[in-house]
């Protein structure tokens, strides 16, 4: 072997293909057995053998292929345990961040929903108190106009009549009607 050994360090390819038939298989179980998947233990064996034709140069013919092979292998599975060990590092400090973020966005949205339901709740203080009542049944209680009818025994007609002049008076208080609809949401999220 020690003249195949020198062929491959030159470069030969029909060395190298003798060194990886020879091989191949004790490399591949060394890394299944330690990485329990097979197409990882795959690539990581291609990467082995790749790494060995690349510091071929670095070879004693004396003491062989096999224990060197062998080295680059732990370390390559070394390796590729510490990227993995890193990627779920930066995957757990990016939620980390990501929930940082979403929780100061979240305390923003509160304060300015509060901010909302204040200019709401204002402005309903104006309305006559049917208005007052269709309004808090169909926007805050989220029901619909028959039900709002029903339940202040008045006709559907006179539910949208309410709830369009009270829209009509929150809108002219600066607030969008899309603004509305997210008032009320949040205040039902918040006094459900």
């Amino acid at each position: 072997m020690d003249e195949s050994i020198s062929h491959f360090i030159a470069g030969d390819r029909a060395a190298f293909a003798a060194v990886y038939e020879r091989y191949r298989n004790q490399v591949m179980a060394y890394c299944y057995r330690t990485v329990h998947c097979h197409e990882t233990a795959e690539e990581l064996t291609h990467d082995i053998f790749l790494k060995l034709y690349e510091e071929r140069g670095k070879l004693d013919a004396q003491q062989g292929v096999k224990n060197y092979l062998m080295a680059i292998a732990r370390t390559s599975v070394l390796g590729w345990f510490r990227k993995i060990h890193y990627d779920q590092k930066l995957k757990k400090e990016f939620c980390q961040r990501y929930q940082s973020a979403q929780s100061t966005e979240n305390t923003e949205h509160r304060i300015q929903s509060a901010i909302d339901v204040g200019l709401v709740k204002s402005a309903m203080a104006s309305f006559p108190q049917k208005r007052q009542e269709v309004f808090q049944i169909v926007r805050f209680e989220d029901k619909t106009y028959e039900e709002a009818a029903e339940r202040l025994s008045i006709s559907v007609d006179t539910v949208k009549y309410h709830l369009k002049k009270a829209d009509r008076a929150i809108r002219s208080q600066s607030l969008s009607f899309d603004s509305i609809y997210q008032i009320v949401l949040i205040f039902t999220l918040l006094y459900a």
